[in-house]
């Protein structure tokens, strides 16, 4: 999918529409949280059990929803713009 370098978009700061600055905001995976209530909870019921009680394996998705910051030219006010539909991936046009 192919987006153009600059979008005029609404700002919430300045309350117009201005022009913005595209830019592709790269995908962060999860933070590990070992010590959450459910993962100790987890823990505990699997830890006398081999493999009855065990973990769904996920899948891994093809494409994932792509997002995109923009950033405003007048205030720099930043902006995330998600796309309804899964992407390989996104082209910004200069």
């Amino acid at each position: 999918m192919k987006i153009p370098e600059k979008i005029k978009t609404y700002c919430s700061k300045c309350r117009k529409h201005q022009e913005h600055r595209a830019k592709q905001v790269r995908e962060r995976g999860r933070s590990d949280r070992g010590m959450a209530k459910g993962n100790r909870k987890h823990r505990r019921r699997t830890s006398g059990y081999k493999s009855r009680v065990g973990e769904k394996a996920n899948p891994v998705k093809q494409s994932k929803k792509r997002k995109v910051l923009l950033e405003c030219s007048e205030c720099g006010k930043k902006q995330e713009k998600n796309y309804p539909r899964s992407r390989k991936k996104i082209e910004i046009e200069r």
